[in-house]
């Protein structure tokens, strides 16, 4: 019973954290793109020269960003991220050699073993 019990108090707490993940990436991707559509909506059906150019130039970049921003948010809200698994080369400041980069992405996933990608780039 106590078995049971820790799952599903794990698999709750990693529910709420999924749940509080994908609402941070609605409420950005409106924020990205509401005022790209209002401001498109009163160009198209407001009076002549209401949305001047330089008021378009905020919203436009704003919903450019969105495309950057769910990455971020996905990066920095997940566990399974580990920025700390770097490899030995990484820990002491030295990269991998060209070569040594080639064959570690020409290897099966299952042979990384405990490394992280950002280990070996």
């Amino acid at each position: 019973m106590k078995v049971s019990s820790v799952n599903t108090t794990v698999s709750r707490k990693r529910e709420h954290r999924v749940l509080l993940m994908v609402i941070t990436m609605v409420i950005f991707y409106l924020l990205c793109w509401l005022p790209y559509g209002i401001v498109a909506l009163l160009a198209t059906f407001g009076t002549p020269g209401l949305v001047t150019v330089e008021a378009s130039i905020v919203p436009s970049i704003l919903a450019k960003s969105s495309t950057v921003i769910n990455p971020v948010i996905y990066i920095f809200m997940n566990k399974q991220w580990n920025f700390n698994a770097v490899s030995d080369n990484d820990a002491m400041g030295e990269r991998p050699h060209h070569d040594q980069h080639l064959n570690m992405c020409n290897k099966a996933p299952a042979e990384f073993g405990k490394k992280s990608l950002l280990g070996v780039l």
